[in-house]
């Protein structure tokens, strides 16, 4: 879309900024009752906080990458047990920080996330809109929606930042034939999050047909249906290093039947 004279300059930093900023405001009546660290009820201090802190005691133990961990529960699998943990760029920028701080940094973390989660809303409506004003003001109703808002303590927050790219990449795909980025995407959900890849996958599937049937998608023919398969099958082959023994441990569970 060609823009206005009413455009802002660098949009997408205003974005981050905005969205982050704003976060942070909401959150300080908390921070200044519990000392800086953001408190929540619920599984974020029952789930969340302590599946951070075994990992980081784990990883900084000296012992590497464990495949087995006995101290949880009556044993499980280390990999597939913690995926949610393990794959997310922000929770090893936590483990990476020492354990004393991660309570105070993780606040930060969360309101980069919801930055981050502007920035990509307004990338994929940056394309359907006149202006940069209008695709801002979108970013920030994804980034502070109210699923986005009601999950913000669990790792959630992760898939959402990544959906709208994830859509902008497979608009790329279909209309302009741009190879690779789709791919990445997708493997990068995969290994992120399986369990929610299978959903963003029914998603598009149904946002192709939709947008097709309205004729803003080409029809599809053997060549689209050819790079779309291409792309999708080197997608998930990406993330397989986590699906596979995903699937391995879950298949023997019958709750995850």
């Amino acid at each position: 879309m060609t823009g206005t004279n009413t455009d802002m300059k660098h949009p997408m930093c205003k974005a981050f900024l905005s969205a982050f900023v704003i976060f942070l405001i909401g959150i300080l009546p908390i921070l200044i009752a519990s000392g800086g660290v953001y408190i929540w009820t619920g599984d974020y201090p029952a789930q969340t906080i302590v599946f951070i802190e075994r990992i980081h005691r784990m990883l900084h133990s000296g012992q590497g990458l464990p495949a087995f961990d006995w101290g949880s529960m009556l044993g499980m699998d280390f990999l597939t047990s913690y995926h949610d943990h393990l794959f997310s760029p922000f929770e090893w920028f936590l483990y990476a920080l020492p354990y004393a701080a991660v309570p105070y940094a993780h606040s930060l973390f969360m309101a980069g996330k919801i930055g981050l989660s502007a920035v990509t809303a307004y990338a994929y409506c940056r394309q359907y809109v006149k202006s940069n004003q209008t695709a801002y003001i979108c970013g920030l109703l994804y980034a502070f929606s109210g699923f986005q808002i009601f999950n913000l303590v669990y790792q959630f927050s992760d898939r959402y930042l990544l959906f709208p790219l994830l859509l902008y990449c497979f608009d790329r795909l279909v209309i302009d034939k741009k190879p690779f980025c789709f791919a990445a995407l997708l493997a990068l959900n995969c290994l992120i999050s399986p369990y929610f890849t299978w959903m963003i996958c029914l998603f598009l599937l149904i946002y192709y047909v939709v947008r097709t049937a309205t004729g803003s998608f080409p029809r599809l023919n053997l060549r689209l249906f050819l790079r779309l398969g291409l792309e999708s099958v080197c997608g998930v082959f990406g993330g397989s290093i986590v699906l596979l023994p995903f699937y391995r441990v879950l298949s023997g569970n019958t709750r995850a039947s």
